[in-house]
């Protein structure tokens, strides 16, 4: 067993430090894209808010301009008769 406990800390003193820090390397990695996806769902989320919120607010403008136009549409339509009536009984 000498030999392979020589070999063993040969190996170590050889690779050691490059398993090391490889291994932290590919730790920060993974740390790093986990935060990274962590934070890409809450944004998402927060978009997906915000574009609920436009949309309640475009349907709501929708409507407005809808009864605005509804509105006008009937002012021209009375106007349109008034003048009809002036001009018949002229």
């Amino acid at each position: 067993m000498p030999i392979l406990a020589s070999t063993s800390e040969s190996l170590w003193a050889e690779h050691g430090l490059t398993g090391l820090v490889l291994s932290a390397l590919f730790g920060l990695i993974l740390v790093f894209v986990k935060t990274i996806s962590s934070k890409d769902s809450a944004h998402r989320e927060f978009i997906r808010e915000m574009l609920s919120e436009e949309r309640a607010e475009r349907s709501e403008t929708r409507r407005e301009l809808t009864a605005n136009s509804d509105k006008l549409s009937g002012a021209i339509d009375s106007l349109a008769s008034e003048i009809r009536n002036r001009n018949n009984g002229a």
